[in-house]
């Protein structure tokens, strides 16, 4: 019986630090896109932002112009930000195996050196077994906090 009791123990602590590793690393990848995003926005990297979409976003024939449009709304360098706000991420396993995971992050208070205030939210799949071509960023959408003006590059995938 304590054997039993013992092993019980064990595989209970072997889950939760398995998932908690799990969580950790998933949100400090989250964390890690939003910078991304943030660096590119700032350096009007153009290609860098649009390798961060998905494929079949992408595809889009607007998705030049709206890359570019974006580039010029957002304007400045990022100087500082509110730490990311999960807007809520949503997985889904199968036989032990993660098939999709999608985040919704929320960056609030973004001033820049132009003297711009944004909110940016964006909706990305990391995994998508079934689809590949939806990996990526599918919406991006940046608001102009002091005007209430939006600028939205792509679509909800869901």
């Amino acid at each position: 019986m304590m054997k039993k009791s013992l092993l019980f123990i064990m595989i209970i602590v072997m889950v939760y630090v398995g998932v908690s590793c799990g969580i950790y690393s998933s949100a400090t990848a989250d964390k890690k896109r939003s910078e991304e995003l943030l660096q590119y926005l700032s350096d009007k990297d153009v290609e860098g932002l649009k390798g961060m979409f998905c494929s079949k976003i992408a595809k889009g024939v607007t998705f030049e112009d709206e890359i570019e449009a974006a580039m010029e709304f957002f304007k400045g360098k990022v100087k500082s930000h509110d730490s990311m706000v999960g807007g809520g991420n949503s997985s889904a396993i199968e036989r032990g195996r993660i098939i999709r995971y999608k985040i919704r992050p929320l960056i609030r208070n973004i001033e820049t050196d132009a003297g711009k205030m944004y909110e940016i939210r964006f909706y990305s799949y990391h995994i998508h077994v079934e689809q590949e071509d939806v990996v990526g960023i599918s919406l991006l959408t940046i608001k102009d906090t002091e005007t209430d003006e939006i600028y939205q590059v792509g679509e909800l995938i869901d």
